[in-house]
């Protein structure tokens, strides 16, 4: 009975140290002091303790190359743009008219003839002033509808009827009251007139009646002729009267041609200089000059060319 008492107790030891055997070999796989933990670790213990052994284990890195920066190229300073010089306004040589009014001067008639270009006018009150007259535009120019509807027959019927028929309409008895009370109505008068012998009509208005009738009388006509002759020397008063007026006109009849009237006794530099200080929109077509004496009219004449 003893014998299988001492089988038992084999058996039963050969168990523990069955059990056992894993905490041996773990204590056991511990590295020593210096030692590489990869040279002490069997492929049995590897298996034991795989995140560890990576976890500690020196893993050569391939060296890092820096990247190749490439400087960005070199930035070229802009070019200044040479300054531009100021393009001077245009400047605008108008057709020059030569009013003589009441002065029959054979002279002037005979220099216009010698002189005159297309567009070029005389202009006078009396049909017999223009007799003589052989190029350019012939204007007539009244202060009253029936006057003109009275004479305008026998003088179209002439040798040398005008071309241009003018209306100076003004706040003076020249101008008959009753056609001041009704100034559309007078224009229209002249229009039909124009109308008739098929010449052009250009509507002369004092400074009151040019602000007054802009936009009414504008579309009845072919020209509007500005009277700057008594402010010539306030450059600022005659665009205070004017550059209102002629934005009414122009807009009422875009084609409108602009006439612009000065004594002729003035420097032809003053006139030039007027003409071009307003904008090119209102820049007069015609120069007007009035008559003050013959060589005058033609000192001016000749320098505005």
């Amino acid at each position: 009975m003893r014998k299988p008492a001492g089988l038992l107790t084999v058996i039963v030891g050969l168990l523990i140290v069955t059990l056992m055997m894993p905490t041996l070999l773990i204590v056991s796989a511990r590295p020593t002091a210096g030692a590489n933990l990869a040279t002490q670790l069997s492929e049995t213990h590897r298996l034991y303790l795989p995140m560890v052994v990576n976890r500690h284990a020196v893993v050569p890195q391939p060296a890092l190359t820096p990247p190749t920066v490439t400087p960005p190229p070199p930035t070229a300073s802009p070019t200044p743009s040479p300054t531009a010089s100021p393009t001077p306004p245009p400047t605008v040589t108008p057709t020059v008219v030569l009013n003589i009014g009441a002065a029959a001067d054979p002279t002037l008639v005979t220099w216009f003839n010698t002189n005159c270009i297309p567009g070029d006018t005389l202009i006078a009150l009396r049909a017999s002033d223009l007799a003589g007259q052989t190029c350019g535009d012939r204007q007539l120019l009244y202060n009253s509808a029936a006057v003109a509807e009275a004479d305008l027959p026998a003088i179209m019927a002439g040798t040398h009827p005008p071309t241009i028929l003018g209306y100076d309409f003004e706040h003076r008895t020249q101008t008959p009251a009753d056609e001041q009370a009704d100034p559309v109505g007078s224009v229209r008068r002249m229009r039909t007139l124009a109308d008739q012998y098929h010449i052009r009509l250009l509507f002369a208005p004092d400074r009151t009646y040019g602000q007054q009738l802009a936009g009414s009388v504008a579309p009845l006509v072919d020209s509007w002729a500005f009277q700057l002759q008594q402010f010539i020397t306030d450059t600022t008063a005659i665009h205070t009267y004017a550059d209102p007026v002629l934005d009414q006109v122009l807009a009422a009849h875009p084609d409108l041609r602009i006439s612009m009237q000065f004594r002729s006794d003035v420097l032809p530099t003053r006139i030039l200089d007027l003409v071009n200080s307003f904008s090119l929109a209102h820049r007069p077509q015609i120069v007007s000059l009035l008559y003050t004496n013959c060589q005058s009219v033609i000192d001016l004449a000749e320098v505005l060319r």
